[in-house]
């Protein structure tokens, strides 16, 4: 073989070599960029950003799980800018489509969940804070009223999205609940405090009963057996003396009938309920803690130490998420904690996250 030929034949060799050696081996460190996400499905959740000290402009994000990635703004970002309201309380999905309570702005926005496009509105509440399904043509919606005093239930058509009746309650209503055909409403007190659940037949829209529970009822789960669990938050009389403060209490509720009942710190929140529903957690003293559905005391030792303006567990991958608003007046975080208590992922969400809502 010719010489020249044999020297290119080498050189070209060497440098092959070379350009091989130099390129970086791929071991993992580059991140793969996640796809833009438009499409709001049960592979993530929303997250009801509440805005700026409850009465900002509020806002949904949406946190997909397998990319790991959250999506702000999506109502804005779906229908030109405008927005939903002011001070964000709850958001429904209920028959295919998605019910936002702006409860300062005093109406329910009606959206589709996948896109977040708006559907229309529903008018004439007076701070409505909760919404929940009680038939397929039929949900209820807690309200407070103008004066913050006057409680009571809204009855809402499915089928038209329009206000039919109302059940008056207890002063500030929240979270409902329901079992079977009776439907419970934990009542605050609105701008003061009360100490009352109400039963409802879901069916006749009649108040069947009231029950005691302790100072400021607002949390609700049902366990495994149906039983129902309430959280009350106590109240704050003296923040500059704290022996004048009134505990709360987590109240076991079993055939209507209270036959546990706890005391936990003043205004302790957020009480949610894992996969199998058997395991309570809720916040108090700054610290996340659990409690066994079986236990007939309150554990001494947090489950998590840190404290959340709003705590949900997402019940497909049983992991803990906690919701940090921070001062009330900026944007917060999500921190998802995996069933290790190891916190897997952060991101940043809207102004204010205050729940977590799942399909």
């Amino acid at each position: 073989m010719n010489l020249n030929i044999l020297q290119r034949l080498s050189g070209f060799l060497l440098l092959s070599l070379f350009l091989f050696s130099a390129c970086p081996e791929d071991d993992g460190s580059m991140e793969e960029i996640p796809p833009e996400i438009t499409v709001f499905n049960n592979e993530g959740f929303y997250i009801v950003n509440e805005g700026a000290d409850g009465v900002g402009t509020g806002s949904i994000s949406y946190y997909h799980r397998d990319y790991e990635t959250i999506v702000n703004n999506i109502f804005q970002e779906a229908n030109n800018g405008n927005s939903i309201g002011q001070g964000l309380k709850h958001l429904g999905i209920i028959n295919e489509k998605a019910y936002i309570i702006a409860s300062q702005s005093n109406k329910i926005v009606v959206a589709n969940p996948m896109d977040m496009t708006k559907i229309g509105e529903i008018n004439g509440f007076q701070n409505p804070t909760y919404i929940l399904q009680t038939s397929p043509d039929k949900a209820y919606v807690s309200q407070w009223g103008a004066d913050g005093q006057s409680g009571s239930i809204e009855i809402v058509d499915l089928n038209t999205n329009t206000i039919t009746g109302s059940i008056p309650v207890r002063p500030g209503p929240q979270e409902l609940n329901r079992i079977g055909n009776s439907v419970y409403v934990t009542n605050s007190g609105g701008l003061f405090v009360d100490s009352i659940i109400t039963k409802i037949n879901a069916i006749s829209d009649e108040v069947l009963k009231t029950i005691k529970v302790g100072p400021a009822p607002t949390y609700m789960e049902v366990d495994r057996d149906l039983n129902l669990w309430v959280l009350t938050r106590g109240e704050i009389v003296n923040p500059g003396n704290p022996s004048e403060n009134i505990r709360g209490r987590l109240v076991k509720i079993e055939n209507d009938e209270v036959t546990l009942s706890l005391n936990v710190r003043p205004s302790a929140n957020s009480l949610c309920i894992n996969q199998t529903r058997d395991i309570l957690y809720f916040v108090q003293n700054g610290w996340v803690y659990e409690h066994p559905i079986e236990s007939t005391s309150i554990s001494l030792v947090p489950y998590i130490e840190r404290s959340f303006y709003g705590l949900d567990v997402d019940p497909q991958t049983n992991y803990l998420i906690g919701l940090d608003a921070k001062n009330l007046s900026q944007n917060g975080d999500l921190i998802i904690f995996d069933t290790e208590k190891n916190a897997v992922d952060t991101a940043e969400a809207g102004s204010v996250p205050r729940i977590s809502i799942f399909k």
